[in-house]
């Protein structure tokens, strides 16, 4: 089943998806931190490739199509993202699959299947539960940064925060076992 994605889509998706999966509480950061920081890096990693077009809208925009795509492979539906996956969201959109998805990267299936059965509705949501977690946390930090900085105020947090940490080109992942 394919379906068209719309910007209502993809809000009430993103609103769902802490519903569903819940999100991360206060204090309990920490447990998160391995796959948090393999993502943020990632996406650093693309902001310094193309540092004055991406901005944090098209970040919210990437968080939002992400919980789409995991969507789309707990429920079967094969989503056509249409203008939303563009020059400015593509990259941001792959950093975060290169760093949670394992149908994107062969390394995350090979550790993730040994974990969940990710050939079933309820093991891929299972799996996905952590990730989006972390992508729901990302995503009130990128809000966060919008109104208290600027149109790049999460990147340059990022960039100040972890930026001498983060290396080379190759882009990282975490797998991270439910508790």
């Amino acid at each position: 089943m394919s379906k068209k994605v719309d910007s209502y889509l993809l809000s009430r998706n993103f609103a769902r998806a802490a519903q569903t999966f819940g999100t991360i509480k206060a204090g309990e950061e920490e447990l998160y931190h391995p796959l948090l920081s393999s993502i943020e890096s990632n996406l650093l990693r693309v902001y310094r490739t193309h540092p004055t077009r991406l901005n944090n809208h098209d970040m919210l925009d990437a968080l939002h199509l992400c919980s789409l795509q995991i969507n789309g492979y707990i429920h079967g539906i094969t989503y056509d993202f249409g203008k939303y996956l563009n020059a400015n969201t593509a990259p941001l959109l792959n950093a975060l699959l290169m760093a949670i998805d394992p149908y994107t990267r062969p390394e995350i299936y090979a550790a993730a299947e040994q974990l969940y059965d990710l050939d079933t509705s309820d093991g891929k949501s299972n799996y996905f539960e952590i990730p989006v977690k972390c992508l729901l946390r990302i995503g009130k930090s990128v809000e966060f940064w919008t109104a208290n900085r600027d149109r790049h105020g999460y990147f340059t947090m990022l960039e100040e925060y972890i930026g001498a940490l983060v290396q080379g080109e190759e882009m990282d992942f975490a797998v991270i076992m439910k508790s």
